[in-house]
């Protein structure tokens, strides 16, 4: 039998880097093309998610604009006695004032839990004030449909005997708590990422009219966490793979648990750490990427498993399966009467109320639904174009991704000021900036794509030199391409993608400092 030799194994995983530094490009470059294109091109209505022609000119202008100023501060800061300092202190003072605001926000919004935030809310009362576990029940009941939901819920349950409140103010400060953590990890990440100052003042200037991101701080549900658990585990990782000590593993791993427990799509993530680990740990065996893999792949089995085993034991009875991705695909392939195609229509859920919470019946009608969805997708190429059109704008094009519709319930009178924010005054205002934001987000995602386009161009004829690549640094590349990819077919939904538009904050922050200043 054939070894493999050291050298041979190297140069192998030597390859395999190549192949995939070349594909994450290559379809981060299509993806970002297409967002910056439809950014530009279309306006979201936040209302009914119609689609409608945006002043582009306009847009340019300001984009351009903005590239220019925030490269201007960034060179300016460069060139300081000291720019390490110079940077702390514009980030921190950038993150005191979103502090303060996303604070300010909580007090004058006073967003009531809506849709699954109010329902889990609810049983996590029933549970504590009277012990009633009637929704651990294999069919008829918020959980029969959504048994994933069940994190969650020991989340709720966990935070409500803490602070016994009859509303849900306790879970908007903790936001508040989570954003900041959130706003930190980007940071130090982009610090450790890059390594040049320039980059973290663009960074750090972005962060500051990222808005739609501090305006979830009152949506009392898992985007806020989730978030901040993916910045910070991705940090962690960072410092564990740099100096291999543990306690940083640990503390990512920790994080993970709690991200993972909140919001199962945080499983995106998960799937793009362990490839880049797994590609990465290909150069050469390297035992602590290994411990990071086998850390991360327990972790997410172990949560996705034991809430779910903790309330079934409780309450001495079963759940069934719930709604399954297959009932969720072929809703995501469906038309949607009065929203954007692919959108929530009831679809997911209804088939498995018709087959009496049967989950492989209701898979076996879902199948044939998806079938059909694709033959005549594939009989009609265009229809099929216009489908994913009409599905993909509204969701990655909403420039305030939903805020203002999921925190829309009140609990008590929301001051003046708070609704010229929803639907007053500012409104219309808010929405354009955070339009204008969104174009130069994803110009500036574009930007990182074309300089490291040209970067493999140069080295494959040779006129660059062969450096060290980090694919680590891509991880988030790895999940903004999966959830793209993922919401494709997904049920559709603009909130769904806010952790993604987070995601591009550090390739942003570097395509604006790359392209536009020389090179370091």
């Amino acid at each position: 039998m054939n070894r493999v030799s050291k050298g041979e194994e190297l140069h192998i995983g030597k390859g395999l880097i190549r192949i995939s530094e070349w594909t994450i490009t290559v379809l981060l470059t299509v993806i970002a093309l297409f967002l910056t294109i439809t950014s530009y091109v279309y306006y979201i209505d936040k209302e009914d998610m119609s689609q409608h022609i945006d002043t582009w000119g306009v847009l340019l202008v300001v984009s351009a604009i903005a590239i220019l100023l925030v490269n201007c501060l960034a060179k300016w800061i460069s060139g300081r006695n000291n720019p390490i300092m110079a940077n702390h202190i514009l980030f921190f003072s950038i993150f005191a004032l979103i502090m303060v605001a996303s604070a300010w926000w909580i007090a004058n919004a006073r967003s009531l839990a809506q849709g699954d935030a109010a329902s889990l809310h609810q049983m996590a009362l029933s549970i504590i004030r009277d012990k009633d576990y009637s929704m651990i029940t294999p069919r008829g009941s918020y959980l029969s449909l959504w048994p994933f939901q069940t994190g969650l819920l020991l989340y709720y349950e966990g935070i409500l005997r803490i602070v016994p409140d009859f509303n849900v103010v306790p879970m908007q400060i903790l936001n508040w708590a989570y954003l900041g953590v959130g706003l930190v990890s980007g940071y130090f990440l982009v610090r450790k990422w890059f390594d040049d100052e320039r980059v973290t003042a663009c960074f750090s200037v972005l962060l500051l009219f990222c808005w739609p991101w501090y305006f979830y701080v009152n949506f009392a549900y898992g985007e806020i966490p989730s978030i901040s658990a993916m910045l910070f585990v991705t940090w962690m990782v960072t410092l564990y793979l740099e100096n291999k000590r543990k306690r940083y593993l640990s503390f990512a791993l920790l994080a993970l648990t709690f991200g993972l427990l909140l919001r199962k799509n945080l499983s995106i993530f998960v799937v793009a750490s362990v490839l880049v680990l797994i590609v990465s740990m290909l150069q050469g065996y390297k035992k602590h990427y290994l411990y990071a893999i086998v850390g991360i792949v327990t972790v997410t089995i172990i949560v996705n498993w034991l809430p779910t085993k903790i309330y079934e034991f409780r309450a001495n009875s079963e759940l069934g399966k719930g709604v399954s991705a297959y009932n969720y695909i072929a809703m995501g392939l469906q038309e949607t009467e009065g929203i954007a195609p692919g959108w929530n229509n009831g679809y997911h859920s209804q088939v498995l109320i018709d087959n009496d919470y049967n989950a492989e019946d209701a898979n076996e009608v879902s199948k044939a639904s998806i079938r059909k969805s694709l033959a005549a997708m594939a009989e009609k190429p265009r229809y099929a174009f216009g489908f994913f059109h009409r599905k993909l704008v509204p969701e990655w094009c909403d420039p305030n991704f939903s805020c203002f519709y999921s925190t829309q319930l009140i609990y008590h009178n929301r001051t003046k000021s708070a609704w010229n924010i929803y639907d007053g005054a500012w409104t219309n205002t808010i929405l354009q900036i955070m339009n204008g934001y969104q174009s130069l987000l994803y110009t500036g995602l574009l930007l990182y794509c074309v300089a490291n386009l040209v970067k493999l161009v140069r080295r494959k004829k040779g006129k660059a030199g062969d450096g060290k690549y980090n694919l680590w640094q891509q991880v988030l590349t790895v999940t903004i391409i999966g959830g793209f990819l993922f919401y494709m077919f997904w049920e559709g939904g603009s909130r769904y993608t806010l952790p993604y538009m987070v995601c591009m904050l550090p390739y942003a922050a570097k395509g604006i400092a790359r392209f536009c200043l020389p090179a370091k």
